[in-house]
């Protein structure tokens, strides 16, 4: 459990290694929900391949999770409204 937490708390980081070991920790089975949903936070466009993947998974919650996060990533920024 303290695994997951550390990993879905990478996002707080705001460091290109903790994207990469996100993306990396997306083949340890016992993360990957968490890596997901960090990944998501951090809209890494790096991701979004190795997220695809994952979008016909058979595992409660990552496909789902895969889904959201690529949605998050993908999303525009809303524009500025003037003052």
């Amino acid at each position: 459990m303290a695994r997951q937490m550390i990993v879905w708390n990478l996002n707080r980081l705001h460091h290109t290694e903790a994207e990469a070991t996100a993306i990396d920790l997306l083949d340890d089975e016992d993360v990957m929900l968490h890596a997901i949903i960090a990944l998501g936070k951090m809209k890494s466009k790096r991701a979004v391949s190795k997220l695809e993947i994952l979008l016909t998974s058979k595992a409660p919650g990552i496909s789902r999770e895969a889904t959201k996060a690529i949605t998050r990533i993908m999303r525009q920024p809303a524009a500025a409204r003037p003052c």
